[in-house]
C-alpha cells in the first residue's frame, strides 16, 4: 500500500515507484490515469513528510530534483529484442536492447548500452525493468544502472516513460559523481525517435 498522507517516511524513490506500480495495477483505467499522473509527487515524499502537491507546480525544482538534467540522449538504435514471455496472454513481456548516444555535463559524449523488460499492463500502461552500462568516449570510464518505471502512450502513439535510475561506478574519473546517485529519467517514444533526460534526484 502506498505511504499514507501526513506520516513521516524514508522510503527510497524506488520503493515508492514498485508501490506505485503495484496500487496502478488494481485500480480501473480511470483510476490508473491518475495513478500515474501523481508519479512526480510520489517521489518527492522519500525522505520528508508527505504532502499533496499542488496541481499547478509541474518544475521539477518543486520535486526536490535538480532544475536540469545532467545527462542527455536523442539518438538510439535497437540492436536486439525478444519475448520474455506471453504468460496469459494479456501482459506479454517484450525485451529490448538499445544502444545510445548521449552527454553527460562535464564529461562530454557518452555511449548509454542498455536493456528494458516491459510488461503490457493494459493498452496505454506499460511497466519497465532495465539495466545499462555507460561507458565515456575513450572507453577509460564506466557506469552501471539500473532503472524500475512506467510507460504511458498518448492517443498519438507517443509514449512518455519516467523511471527511477539508481547509478553505481567504482570511477575515479569522469563518472565518479555517479557513484551511488538517484537519478528521474524522462523519456518520450514517438516511432524510432526516443529523447531521453535524466535528472539528478536532490
Amino acid at each position: 500500500m502506498l505511504a499514507a498522507v501526513g506520516t513521516t517516511t524514508s522510503l527510497s524513490p524506488l520503493v515508492l515507484l514498485q508501490q506505485q506500480h503495484a496500487y496502478a495495477a488494481g485500480q480501473t483505467k480511470q483510476q490508473e490515469q491518475k495513478t500515474v499522473q501523481s508519479l512526480h509527487g510520489n517521489l518527492a515524499k522519500r525522505s520528508t513528510t508527505a504532502a499533496a502537491v499542488p496541481s499547478s507546480i509541474n518544475t521539477t525544482t518543486s520535486l526536490g530534483i535538480a532544475a536540469s538534467p545532467f545527462y542527455e540522449s536523442n539518438v538510439s538504435k535497437v540492436i536486439g529484442q525478444r519475448v520474455v514471455s506471453t504468460a496469459n496472454g494479456i501482459t506479454p513481456q517484450i525485451e529490448t536492447t538499445y544502444i545510445k548516444n548521449g552527454t553527460i555535463k562535464g564529461v562530454g559524449n557518452v555511449t548509454n548500452l542498455q536493456t528494458w523488460t516491459d510488461t503490457t499492463r493494459s493498452p496505454r500502461i506499460i511497466y519497465g525493468v532495465g539495466q545499462g552500462v555507460i561507458t565515456t568516449a575513450d572507453g577509460q570510464d564506466m557506469a552501471t544502472w539500473i532503472g524500475y518505471g512506467i510507460g504511458r502512450s498518448n492517443i498519438n502513439g507517443t509514449i512518455t516513460y519516467h523511471d527511477v535510475i539508481l547509478f553505481n561506478t567504482n570511477s575515479t574519473g569522469k563518472l565518479a559523481f555517479l557513484k551511488n546517485l538517484e537519478g528521474l529519467s524522462i523519456a518520450s517514444e514517438n516511432g524510432n525517435k526516443i529523447i531521453q533526460k535524466i535528472y539528478e534526484c536532490k
